[in-house]
């Protein structure tokens, strides 16, 4: 088991999908600019989003489709639903195949849609099938343009909600 740190409490509440974006995009690196250490005192979701809004800066002109996902689902999951746009129009080509673990960058931007959009019909949670030019990305775009007015951002939880469940939840 590794040993929690100061840091790694500080940070739990933003849960592993932001927590596994922030690594992808080098926020655990700190030999990097964009390392991210709030401080003791810091809201760590405020930290978070000011974190993504660097990376969306230093990003602004990739062209590589993975740190275009990457940057769009860590926007996602700052409330900006555009992300998810971001995230289908850059799925990958062909399957990703992860060896023990490796690559998990490359799915991690498939994975926070998923798990950011918990309402997702059945038909569409396999992201292993959401690959570019399949029915799954046609059908993941439409989902959203139907849902996007009714989607509201629970960020402690990570998740969108449909506002109408929003409402009955307080």
């Amino acid at each position: 088991m590794i040993p929690k740190t100061a840091l790694s409490e500080r940070l739990e509440p933003l849960g592993y999908s932001r927590l596994r974006l922030l690594c992808c995009l080098g926020g655990d690196m700190p030999s990097l600019p964009q390392y991210f250490e709030p401080g003791p005192g810091d809201d760590v979701f405020a930290a978070f989003r000011g974190f993504v809004d660097r990376m969306v800066r230093l990003c602004a002109d990739a062209t590589d489709p993975t740190t275009r996902a990457l940057v769009g689902a860590a926007r996602l999951l700052t409330g900006d639903l555009s992300g998810a746009g971001t995230i289908v129009e850059n799925l990958p080509v062909t399957p990703v195949k992860l060896d023990h673990g490796m690559g998990y960058c490359l799915t991690a931007s498939q994975s926070s849609l998923r798990v950011a959009l918990p309402q997702l019909p059945t038909s569409l949670q396999d992201t292993s099938r959401w690959l570019a030019g399949s029915a799954e990305q046609a059908a993941l775009r439409t989902w959203l343009e139907q849902q996007a007015s009714q989607l509201v951002w629970d960020e402690p939880r990570g998740v969108y909600v449909l506002g109408q469940d929003m409402e009955a939840s307080r």
